[in-house]
């Protein structure tokens, strides 16, 4: 039977840069596009983790704290919380 991986060995950080293309009218990165770039990387940290495909089953709270700039850079830090028979918890 395979070793068991530790959780903090699946941690995943994610950076991107703002493009004006994944900004809105006002220069502000979009939501939809925030919300993708967590999902990515959500997908990768349970896929390390687990060596299978994964997906997205829920959100428990997405909320906006302060607008994004074209030009900033976006830092996504991922790790996995816990784990159960089928299914992880992962904190963005």
């Amino acid at each position: 039977m395979g070793q068991k991986k530790k959780i903090c060995e699946s941690a995943t950080t994610f950076t991107q840069i703002v493009l004006p293309n994944d900004a809105n009218p006002l220069g502000y990165l979009r939501g939809g596009k925030l919300m993708d770039w967590i999902d990515i990387a959500s997908e990768i940290t349970a896929q390390k983790h687990t060596g299978r495909i994964a997906v997205t089953v829920a959100i428990d709270v997405f909320s906006f704290k302060s607008p994004i700039s074209v030009g900033d850079i976006v830092t996504v830090n991922v790790r996995i919380t816990r784990t159960f028979r089928t299914s992880l918890e992962i904190r963005v």
